[in-house]
């Protein structure tokens, strides 16, 4: 029972902060071009694109919490293999091809051709497509998220590097 109530409040608390800020973004500014009759068409253009963008943040958070959920319901069996790091990032930029485009974000994967891990795929996938995510989602419109990974002795070491916010 504990765990089943460690989970339930893990999820809802996961779900408040991954929506809570987009959302009120998306809200503040319909509110703006509600509200402001002296919007120029350049400025609409502007809020419109940035409330897509919001929108379209928060249907791929939406999506990536619920192939976890679907895991974790279904009762999650670890299935470990061997794969190219590289091949992976890769894979977990292309759901994320349409918000690149809108914020002219680029993805530079210097990731080794010949690095790999073994890992089950959907748990690193889980991992790549979030952190990924956070990168555009707080990247400048036209910056670049670079990829990069690399063993140690002990670990393997992956990071999603973004310019953040001005």
């Amino acid at each position: 029972m504990i765990h089943t109530d460690e989970f339930k409040s893990k999820l809802i608390s996961m779900l408040a902060h991954d929506f809570r800020s987009p959302l009120g973004s998306a809200i503040s500014m319909m509110r703006l071009v509600r509200d402001d009759d002296s919007l120029e068409r350049e400025e609409l253009d502007m809020l419109y694109n940035s409330i897509e963008t919001d929108m379209q943040n928060i249907l791929l958070t939406f999506d990536n919490i619920l192939q976890w959920v679907k895991k974790q319901m279904a009762g999650f069996v670890y299935d470990p293999e061997e794969l190219s790091v590289r091949d992976i990032m890769d894979d977990a930029t292309t759901i994320f091809k349409d918000i690149l485009l809108v914020k002219k974000v680029s993805i530079v994967n210097n990731v080794a051709v010949d690095l790999t891990v073994i890992t089950d795929r959907e748990v690193m996938q889980f991992i790549n497509r979030n952190l990924i995510h956070n990168a555009i989602k707080f990247s400048r419109e036209g910056a670049t998220v670079t990829l990069n990974a690399r063993h140690t002795d002990s670990e393997t070491i992956f990071s999603v590097a973004d310019t953040g916010r001005a």
